[in-house]
């Protein structure tokens, strides 16, 4: 059984109670679009040259976010879903 691991960047050493450095898991990852997607805790984590790049809830909201990431790369890492229906309208 092979091993994968990835970092989390947002990791903090004093933080006692957060998750871990490095994560680890024997859960074979999906592909889509040059990223790997890792089944964790219920959600799915985004991850690209081995360092963790977001979590999303389910496969359909990871290939969103991998999509906005590489085709509109203005959203914040994929923040703003395609799909989303703006909340607010600008006004000159």
């Amino acid at each position: 059984m092979q091993t994968y691991s990835y970092m989390n960047p947002w990791f903090v050493s004093w933080q006692k109670w957060g998750e871990p450095a490095v994560f680890e898991t024997t859960n074979a990852p999906k592909k889509y679009r040059g990223y790997l997607l890792f089944n964790r805790k219920g959600g799915l984590d985004i991850v690209q040259r081995g360092t963790l790049v977001r979590n999303v809830p389910c496969l359909g909201s990871a290939k969103d976010a991998v999509d906005a990431i590489l085709d509109e790369p203005n959203t914040l890492l994929g923040l703003v879903s395609r799909s989303a229906k703006p909340v607010f309208t600008v006004v000159k």
